[in-house]
């Protein structure tokens, strides 16, 4: 899994996104628009699917900023079954 972010407006903790995950069994992408919630970054798709589209995913990051934990809610249209966007990340 990889993210990438950029700062869009340092003040008021808004950022765009990419989101990618891959493995032999499924790949993934999300272009997302994303808003910091009490220290977790919460993103939503930037083009959602439908108006019915429920997709969160959720970076909780650690205090230094060099590991980050991701979750996902209703996010099974943008990548395949047999994979998630969720998991441990390191700061590069």
């Amino acid at each position: 899994m990889e993210l990438r972010l950029i700062v869009l407006d340092a003040e008021r903790g808004a950022v765009a996104a990419a989101l990618t995950v891959s493995s032999p069994q499924c790949s993934g992408g999300l272009d997302s628009l994303g808003q910091w919630q009490q220290g977790t970054l919460v993103l939503k798709p930037y083009r959602p699917e439908s108006e019915t589209d429920t997709c969160e995913v959720r970076v909780r990051v650690d205090a230094h900023g060099r590991q980050a934990w991701v979750s996902e809610k209703g996010c099974g249209t943008y990548h395949g079954v047999g994979c998630v966007f969720e998991g441990t990340l390191q700061a590069r």
